[in-house]
C-alpha cells in the first residue's frame, strides 16, 4: 500500500529554497525507523541581463565627456554619445542620425520567457543643461541691431542672436529607440537601436526603461550626448596698429579659440585676403565715393552663421628722410598667418596680423573667420 504525499510551495521573494522532512515508521516489535525527505524549489521572475559588459559593444573606466565617441562609460555609469553635430541640414538630417545610433544587447538571462517594453523616463527629451559659459573673454560678432522702427522696441524680423548663445530645446525627442518591444525566449538575445540627436548646444539626459512583463523592478541605462556646433570667437574685434613709416611694418595678434565639443575647421576665404592685400586702395575707394572709411572686405557682412569678423585699422606717416624710398615690387598692405587650420575642441590659434605701410593714409579693412 502508498500514502501519496503534497507538499505545497509559495514564496513572497525570489530565491532558491531548500528544506527537509522527516517520518517516522513504527515497525514490528515496536522497532522505529525515520525516512527523510528533502524538498527544494526555486522562486523566479522573468528578467534580463542588466550588465553592462553584456549590452555595450565599448566600455572605458573613465573619460572626457567631449572626447567620448558612443561608449559606457563606468564611472558616471552612463552610456555617452559625447559630441553630436546639431543644425544638420534637413535632406541629411535622417542619415546623420542613423549614422549616432547604437547596438544595444538585450539578453533573457532569467528562467522563464520574457516580454520587453523599452521606454524614457523623460520621454525622449531628455534633461538640458545648456553649455557653460566661455571663461576665455572671447568676443563674438554683435548680433544684428533692432529695428527702430520695430512697435514695442521688439527685435525686427531677421534679427539673429549671437551665434554663441544657448538656445532652449525644441521640445522635440533627443533619444530614440527600435523596435520598441521584444518577446525573447530562454537564454535568447536580441539587439535594440538607440540613437540620439540634440536639436540645440547643450548637453541631454535621459534614461532608458527596460520593463519586463511580470517583473516590477525595471532594467534601467542612463544615456547622455552633448549637442555642439562649429562655432569661433575672436579674443579682439578690431586690431588697431600703431601710427608707422612708409615702409616699416607693425605687428599685431589675436587669438581665434573654438566654441565647439568637435574639430573645427576654420579659414579666412581668399577674396578676402586679396582685399586685406589691397586695404589702401580699397580705404581710397571708399573714401572718393563719399563712404565711410573701410567696411566688410569683398562685400561681406558680419554677424553671418559660423562666421567671426574682425576689423584692422592702421596709419602710415611720410617717411622721416627725402631719401627713403619704396621696393619696386610692393608687399601686402595686411597679411595674416595662419589663414587656415583645425581648431581642436575647444582649442584655440593666434592670428599674426601684419601691416606693411605702403602709401600714406589710413586703412581700415575687415576680414571674416568662416
Amino acid at each position: 500500500e502508498a500514502v501519496q504525499i503534497d507538499l505545497h510551495f509559495a514564496s513572497p521573494k525570489p530565491g532558491a529554497f531548500s528544506q527537509s522532512f522527516s517520518f517516522e515508521v513504527v515497525g514490528y516489535a515496536g522497532v522505529i525507523s525515520t525516512v527523510g525527505v528533502t524538498g527544494s524549489a526555486v522562486c523566479a521572475l522573468p528578467q534580463i541581463s542588466s550588465e553592462p559588459r553584456n549590452v555595450f559593444h565599448r566600455k572605458v573606466k573613465s573619460k572626457n565627456p567631449i572626447a567620448v565617441r558612443r561608449q559606457w562609460v563606468a564611472s558616471r555609469s552612463c552610456f555617452e554619445w559625447g559630441p553630436l553635430l546639431v543644425g544638420v541640414d534637413a535632406d541629411k538630417e535622417a542619415e546623420y542620425t542613423a549614422g549616432n545610433a547604437e547596438v544595444f544587447h538585450i539578453s533573457n538571462n532569467g528562467l522563464f520567457d520574457a516580454e520587453v517594453t523599452f521606454s524614457f523616463l523623460k520621454e525622449g527629451k531628455g534633461e538640458f543643461t545648456p553649455p557653460p559659459e566661455p571663461t576665455d573673454g572671447a568676443l563674438d560678432t554683435p548680433a544684428a541691431p533692432a529695428d527702430p522702427k520695430a512697435k514695442g522696441g521688439k527685435e525686427a524680423k531677421g534679427a539673429t542672436k549671437s551665434p554663441s548663445e544657448a538656445l532652449p530645446p525644441t521640445g522635440e525627442p533627443v533619444f530614440i529607440v527600435e523596435p520598441r518591444t521584444l518577446a525573447l525566449k530562454r537564454d535568447e538575445t536580441a539587439d535594440i537601436r538607440v540613437s540620439a540627436r540634440p536639436n540645440v548646444r547643450g548637453t541631454f539626459s535621459d534614461t532608458l526603461v527596460c520593463t519586463v512583463k511580470g517583473n516590477p523592478t525595471p532594467v534601467t541605462f542612463n544615456l547622455s550626448a552633448i549637442g555642439t556646433a562649429p562655432l569661433v570667437a575672436l579674443s579682439s574685434l578690431e586690431i588697431e596698429m600703431e601710427r608707422i613709416i612708409l615702409g616699416r611694418t607693425d605687428t599685431r595678434r589675436t587669438t581665434l579659440y573654438s566654441r565647439s565639443a568637435l574639430p573645427v575647421q576654420w579659414s579666412i576665404p581668399p577674396e578676402e585676403l586679396e582685399a586685406l592685400a589691397r586695404a589702401a586702395e580699397l580705404s581710397e575707394g571708399e573714401e572718393g565715393k563719399g563712404g565711410k572709411k573701410g567696411g566688410a572686405a569683398a562685400g561681406k557682412k558680419p554677424g553671418s552663421a559660423g562666421r567671426r569678423a574682425s576689423t584692422a585699422t592702421a596709419a602710415a606717416a611720410a617717411p622721416a628722410a627725402d631719401g627713403d624710398a619704396l621696393p619696386a615690387k610692393q608687399p601686402p598692405d595686411f597679411s595674416i598667418f595662419p589663414t587656415s587650420g583645425v581648431l581642436e575642441p575647444m582649442g584655440s590659434i593666434d592670428l599674426v596680423v601684419t601691416y606693411r605701410a605702403r602709401v600714406l593714409g589710413k586703412p581700415r579693412i575687415q576680414f571674416n573667420v568662416e
